[in-house]
């Protein structure tokens, strides 16, 4: 486990990484390149999916981190260790936010909005098996 100053980063599976926020963060560049590092860590060199739970939580990324995530994430760029993402939302601007940043960008990779933690390990047990 990693607990970071905006998140706590759980590897709950030998594939599966679950990030979940803090509640009313400010997530900025220096804490998405530590969730990186995280990730580089619990993934230990194997491709997994990740879970980032924001249910019943409201955070904001900054242009700045949702640049890095999008364009030098290492753990997604240049390593290629995530064979897919599942983002938890229940609230209906948190899901419309995180919609548009899937749509924002084509990802390398399948990324899912839903609405709860069921829904998301079903999503990555139906998409285990095409990735």
């Amino acid at each position: 486990m990693h607990k970071l100053s905006c998140a706590e980063i759980y590897k709950i599976a030998p594939d599966v990484i679950l990030t979940n926020f803090k509640d009313r963060y400010e997530v900025e560049l220096d804490d998405v390149i530590e969730m990186n590092n995280a990730y580089i860590e619990l993934a230990d060199n194997q491709r997994v999916f990740s879970i980032i739970d924001m249910e019943k939580k409201f955070s904001h990324i900054s242009n700045e981190a949702l640049k890095y995530l999008s364009n030098e994430a290492s753990f997604v760029i240049k390593y290629n260790l995530l064979r897919g993402s599942v983002v938890i939302v229940d609230s209906l601007p948190g899901r419309i936010l995180a919609n548009f940043f899937v749509r924002l960008k084509k990802h390398s990779y399948p990324i899912k909005v839903v609405s709860s933690f069921p829904e998301a390990k079903k999503w990555i047990e139906s998409t285990r098996s095409q990735t």
